[in-house]
């Protein structure tokens, strides 16, 4: 299999030519559709690389900053012209279901880098771009210059052999794996038009998650819940990484201060069975850091298969399990904390590089290499 990259519109565009590219067909045609959908070793793929390095903040925790690599790809982009492109986007699906949601992120994104964008029920005339959403629909290549197809499930050999057949028409096939490239291209003709492509698909999520922390005990006096452990740990992480549940009486003047340096905590000081199993359904992680007898929240966490930081004290150390993380210092919970917030993180990066700007400015370079 070969990967061929056509950079045209200058250094700027290079940088999307991990995600934006074409696989050479095969000239073997495989059997059957079980055939084609052999599995594909992860390993040959390194496509979710961020578009820039990663800032490092005071929590030590990466965060993508690709806004700036994005701009100078659009402006590489309005210099070639490409931004010039009129572009009908055709959805057949209602705007409330997912590839109807995808059509208008798509054409709100393009209207934004200063594309003209109508979208539309059925194709319409006098557009240099016509893009089907989905690919359902569309039976063969019209006289439009530049016409694309968003690729969704191909979960028949009749979906697969619509596919190809349109490529092999001209029609720009826009998948959104890499897998579904390399089944769509290893079987097209030698004289095929087109070549599938892709376009990774992002998420609806817009803005970094943060970790949600459960605290379900009252204060006493006498400090022996060692409350000030809480506010350690999540200062030294970065409050903004964190939203906190807290239901206990005694917390008003501990969360006054947290809240007053950024942190978002919700808090009832009356415990209240309902909002008590709400909260401890949404939160990620709960932290016991006394180091008395034991919390029942340590249980019913236990019970509801949460992640628990907790000292190894009393009935605590009778429940050893993977979810179970003993911490004895400040140092040991923010140490465990750290784990819990870099594992989200890590999983937010590897989504936030597709984010809908860098989809929409993907087909425009597709349209513009293909017109």
């Amino acid at each position: 299999m070969r990967v061929v990259f056509k950079k045209r519109f200058g250094s700027g565009v290079g940088l999307l030519r991990r995600a934006v590219y074409r696989l050479a067909p095969s000239a073997k045609r495989p059997r059957d559709l079980e055939t084609e959908l052999r599995p594909i070793d992860p390993s040959a793929w390194n496509w979710r690389r961020p578009l820039s390095g990663a800032a490092t903040g005071s929590s030590g925790l990466k965060v993508p900053s690709s806004e700036a690599k994005l701009a100078k790809i659009l402006n590489s982009l309005r210099r070639s012209g490409a931004v010039d492109l009129s572009v009908n986007i055709v959805c057949y699906e209602d705007a409330g279901w997912i590839l109807g949601r995808i059509a208008v992120r798509l054409s709100d994104e393009l209207r934004a880098c200063g594309v003209s964008v109508t979208q539309s029920r059925t194709p319409q005339e006098g557009f240099d771009v016509v893009h089907h959403v989905p690919f359902h629909p569309v039976s063969g290549r019209s006289s439009i210059a530049t016409e694309s197809v968003m690729v969704t499930h191909l979960d028949t050999s009749s979906k697969l052999s619509r596919v190809r057949r349109l490529a092999e028409a001209g029609v720009l096939p826009i998948a959104m794996s890499r897998q579904t490239v390399d089944l769509v291209n290893r079987g097209l003709s030698a004289g095929s038009r087109e070549n599938a492509v892709c376009a990774l698909l992002p998420s609806f999520v817009d803005r970094p998650p943060r970790l949600r922390v459960g605290v379900f005990y009252r204060l006493y006096s006498d400090g022996r819940k060692r409350e000030q452990v809480l506010g350690a740990c999540l200062r030294e992480l970065g409050l903004s990484n964190f939203e906190l549940f807290i239901m206990g009486s005694g917390w008003e003047s501990e969360i006054s201060r947290l809240r007053s340096q950024g942190l978002a905590v919700s808090y009832a000081s009356v415990f209240d069975s309902a909002t008590y199993l709400a909260w401890l359904d949404v939160v990620d992680v709960v932290l016991v850091t006394g180091r008395d007898e034991g919390a029942v929240s340590f249980l019913d966490a236990l019970a509801v298969g949460k992640r628990i930081i907790v000292s190894r004290i009393g009935y605590h150390a009778d429940y050893e399990h993977e979810l179970v993380v003993y911490a004895n210092s400040t140092r040991d919970f923010t140490k465990a904390l750290r784990v819990d917030l870099l594992r989200q993180q890590t999983a937010y990066e590897l989504v936030s590089g597709t984010n809908w700007r860098r989809y929409a400015l993907e087909h425009l370079m597709l349209w513009s290499r293909a017109g």
